[in-house]
């Protein structure tokens, strides 16, 4: 697990420095065992980006302390130059930081004592191809540790940082949120990469294309999705946010975005919601056909475009917590409404439904805000 992976490096590696380097067993982890567990966890269509640690070649790296990688090979091979995503481990604090960086080892060479100033015009310009959704909960800026400055004469670990997160060893978040961070960082590190790159680089082969989806659908017929089989034929969404082998087996598809979604947890969904509008029960529609029950449509709260951001954690969206009963009039105005009505909804819905979407999803109404692109 990446808790444990990290909660070891952390808590061990000052300690460590003051025992022999060769044949010590966390240098060992760290160089192999940390970058192969690490590997398990990047989403599978980026299984082409490599994994590397180093903590010192014949001895412990003091100033720069221990760091584990996700490279482009396209892009770079190591952490002296390009840009990556990189777990780095100071000396002296518990404390240690992810985020997409740079070599500045490379920026020393060409640009000599204005390096610092030329990796932090490059990262601001690789925030713009970077959308929000990736870069949500990451500060961007030079890191701040709580005691850095007086243990490490490392600027590697301050300099260069389009986006990053601190986490303390001791306080580490859950395992989701951990994956999750992961996620939302390769496939930020993927839109710098097919946007050109780095301003500054020196000609680096661009990623091949991929073949051509349809970014527009992800979302199968409508109206059977909103038609339920009969209760007694009808299976019940699964408690758990995991997903299952069969869904995960047709995550993606080589010609088309649409992903799979159970009309039968979108009438469960409605059954719980007693087939009212969870925005408003005066929001009255029609009786259906079937049943004489009142007609509403069922809508997955965190959107469906989600579904391969979280499907890479090991979650699925479509389960009842994530859907709400709208109204016809209440779901068209979700999609195309403005930007104030849509977050007034949000918000409104996020009272009832926010405790489950979190412990689910760990997903607080500003990132659901985000995924609304507002």
């Amino acid at each position: 697990m990446l808790r444990d992976t990290f909660q070891k490096i952390s808590n061990e590696f000052t300690q460590a420095i003051n025992e022999p380097y060769v044949g010590h067993p966390l240098a060992n982890y760290i160089r192999n065992s940390a970058p192969k567990i690490l590997k398990e966890y990047i989403p599978q269509e980026f299984n082409f980006y490599k994994t590397k640690g180093s903590c010192g070649q014949d001895k412990w790296s003091n100033n720069r302390g221990a760091w584990i990688a996700i490279l482009d090979p396209k892009i770079t091979t190591g952490a002296s130059k390009g840009y990556y995503l990189v777990y780095g481990f100071p000396v002296g604090t518990s404390e240690f930081v992810f985020g997409l960086s740079q070599g500045y080892f490379e920026a020393e060479k060409f640009f000599k004592n204005k390096w610092e100033d030329a990796l932090e015009q490059s990262a601001e310009l690789m925030k713009l191809k970077i959308p929000d959704k990736y870069s949500h909960g990451f500060k961007s800026g030079q890191p701040v540790f709580s005691n850095l400055d007086k243990q490490s004469k490392d600027k590697g670990y301050r300099v260069g940082y389009s986006y990053h997160k601190i986490y303390d060893g001791d306080n580490l978040p859950s395992e989701e949120a951990l994956r999750k961070d992961l996620v939302n960082m390769c496939y930020a590190y993927n839109s710098v990469a097919s946007k050109g790159g780095r301003n500054l680089d020196i000609p680096i082969s661009k990623p091949k294309k991929s073949k051509k989806l349809d970014t527009q659908k992800y979302e199968d017929n409508e109206e059977s999705y909103q038609n339920s089989l009969p209760k007694k034929n009808r299976k019940k969404s699964p408690k758990s946010a995991k997903i299952n082998e069969k869904e995960k087996s047709i995550v993606r598809n080589s010609e088309t975005k649409i992903r799979p979604r159970n009309p039968d947890y979108g009438e469960e969904a409605k059954e719980n919601a007693q087939y009212m509008c969870e925005i408003s029960n005066s929001h009255k529609t029609f009786k259906r056909k079937s049943d004489n029950n009142n007609f509403v449509e069922a809508h997955h709260l965190i959107p469906y475009e989600q579904y391969d951001l979280y499907a890479d954690i090991g979650l699925c969206i479509d389960r009842a917590i994530n859907i709400v009963a709208l109204c016809p009039n209440c779901h068209r105005r979700i999609h195309h409404g403005t930007d104030d009505e849509v977050e007034g909804m949000l918000e409104k819905l996020y009272i009832t439904r926010g405790k489950g979407l979190y412990e689910s999803y760990i997903c607080d109404l500003e990132e659901l805000k985000r995924f609304y692109k507002l």
